[in-house]
């Protein structure tokens, strides 16, 4: 992690509103590369997530896959996990989400201050801290 992971929900929406008579057409190419490289800038300068509609169905695009979301989720926080690679955390409500992310932002911080030896003695702290996450998320 570092200092770019988001520590609050300010993303903007680029959303993609697809005929459903064609639902898969933003699939094919030249569109679907086109659509991630889109998401992949928005995310990368934390401007935009992107989204596709088609009915009442909804995807989350990220640079490396695509995220179909579930009926239940109200929000959710990208985040960096690789080189142009990314996961999707989804919430069951955006208070949830904001609160997740400014954990995740405080948690950023304080690793950045740490050296590599420092970060070693500190991974147990650090699987406790992922494991109220999840709890946070609803998860484990």
């Amino acid at each position: 992690m570092n200092a770019e992971t988001p520590d609050r929900l300010d993303y903007g929406l680029l959303a993609f509103h697809v005929d459903p008579g064609f639902p898969n057409r933003w699939r094919e190419e030249p569109w679907h590369s086109q659509i991630r490289r889109l998401a992949g800038e928005g995310l990368s300068k934390r401007r935009w997530q992107t989204v596709i509609k088609v009915g009442s169905r909804r995807w989350i695009i990220l640079p490396n896959k695509d995220v179909e979301m579930e009926e239940d989720w109200q929000a959710g926080v990208p985040l960096p996990v690789g080189e142009n690679e990314w996961e999707y955390l989804p919430f069951d409500s955006k208070e949830k989400a904001q609160e997740f992310a400014k954990r995740l932002g405080q948690m950023s911080a304080w690793m950045n201050q740490l050296s590599d030896e420092e970060r070693a003695i500190y991974g147990a702290q650090l699987q406790a801290m992922k494991a109220q996450f999840e709890q946070m998320r609803g998860g484990a």
